[in-house]
């Protein structure tokens, strides 16, 4: 994943996650360009110590995407909007992702932000934790689009 690697130190660019690694190093597996975010990365098939899943299930998991104030969502697998997109809309979580069709969905600027290359993720990320009524505007936008679906 290309934005992984712009995040992480090479050193750290292989491990599904970064939170047993976040508990104890702190903030020295990040990047220095990403040092001030509270990043939080798990990846499919990522476990702790305990070999336990660390992707949050059941309401660990409405409450883990309710707290975030971004998040980085990209197609399935298959190519396909996941139902991910529509339960961040509807918390009002602001979707980041990479530039691409969404079915019109999802409209940059509008509902969601894309970018086209790490340093735009980077300049975009730093701009929406800046921008408070940007980033207001997009999750209420984001919210509305999600709501006509009901």
């Amino acid at each position: 994943n290309i934005i992984k690697k712009s995040i992480f130190k090479k050193e750290y660019q292989n491990n599904k996650s970064n939170i047993n690694l976040f508990r104890y190093q702190k903030k020295s597996v990040l990047n220095n360009d990403f040092q001030n975010y509270s990043i939080y990365w798990a990846e499919w098939g990522s476990k702790d110590f305990f070999g336990k899943s660390l992707l949050p299930k059941g309401d660990k998991y409405f409450n883990f995407l309710s707290q975030c104030k971004l998040f980085l969502n990209t197609l399935s697998a298959s190519d396909i909007i996941n139902t991910r997109f529509f339960e961040l809309m509807y918390l009002k979580t602001l979707i980041m992702c990479p530039k691409d069709n969404y079915e019109g969905i999802l409209k940059d600027n509008f509902n969601c932000i894309m970018f086209s290359s790490p340093n735009d993720f980077k300049i975009k990320l730093s701009d929406m934790i800046n921008n408070k009524s940007k980033y207001q505007n997009i999750v209420s936008n984001a919210k509305e689009t999600v709501s006509a679906f009901e």
